[in-house]
């Protein structure tokens, strides 16, 4: 049996907050998920082999005490997590994430969630001794109008904003010519690493940047949509990478 929480919640029938019970629940969580960025206009989809990856290689989490699934009638309607991460400049930031399915939102379900949230992490950061500064994260896409607003109510301030862009036709695009010394090689998996390691040296310089973990390797390693390396162009200064650039294909 998999434990109740009790989580102060909105009046509504048949709502019941849960701990995590491992990966049978991937299902319906990636259910779940897939919906909540369907309705906030994100085009990128995962499958659930990428989604059972990602939990498989989860950093500072303890999913059996830092995910939270809320059921109605027993029917996923929304889950959280929360994790701590190492910046690359000092400090941790507190990650708290939550995905509430469109019919269900602004239902008082997502605020429940986050306050447990930053209870549950407020404890995590009490036992960090020694570490400064502290800060909680969040994110969250534009449409979803209410998450930007529980966040910006609960004190939280917009730090950066992310872009994605889209450009058609493909057709035409000329590469312009490699600087002199550096050369395009065909990639190979043996490269893998190596050009792992040449992503996290180039990021180290990016504006709250976390250190990257062998877990993340991992999920690099075994992420589907890298198993084609066509499209990936690599620059070579001899033995030493000089830039990456990675394309992949949705799978």
């Amino acid at each position: 049996m998999i434990e109740a929480l009790d989580i102060p919640a909105p009046p509504i029938p048949g709502l019941r907050f849960r701990r995590y019970g491992g990966t049978a629940e991937h299902a319906e969580m990636h259910r779940v998920h897939q919906a909540v960025a369907a309705a906030n206009g994100i085009d990128e989809a995962i499958t659930l082999e990428q989604f059972n990856i990602g939990y498989a290689n989860q950093v500072n989490c303890d999913k059996e005490r830092d995910i939270v699934l809320a059921e109605v009638d027993g029917t996923l309607v929304a889950y959280s997590r929360v994790f701590w991460q190492d910046l690359v400049e000092g400090g941790r930031s507190y990650e708290n994430f939550g995905f509430v399915l469109p019919d269900w939102r602004r239902r008082g379900i997502g605020t429940a969630l986050h306050r447990h949230n930053e209870a549950r992490l407020r404890e995590i950061a009490s036992t960090h001794e020694g570490v400064e500064p502290k800060v909680f994260s969040s994110e969250g896409a534009d449409l979803d109008v209410g998450n930007d607003l529980l966040l910006r109510n609960d004190g939280y301030e917009v730090a950066r904003y992310f872009y994605e862009m889209v450009v058609e036709p493909l057709d035409g695009i000329v590469a312009p010519p490699m600087p002199e010394g550096i050369e395009l090689r065909p990639v190979t998996r043996d490269q893998y690493r190596q050009i792992w390691d040449a992503e996290a040296q180039a990021f180290r310089d990016h504006w709250g940047e976390a250190e990257w973990t062998e877990e993340n390797w991992h999920e690099f390693e075994e992420d589907p949509t890298h198993a084609d390396s066509s499209l990936w162009r690599v620059g070579w200064d001899g033995d030493e990478i000089a830039g990456v650039i990675r394309t992949v294909v949705p799978v």
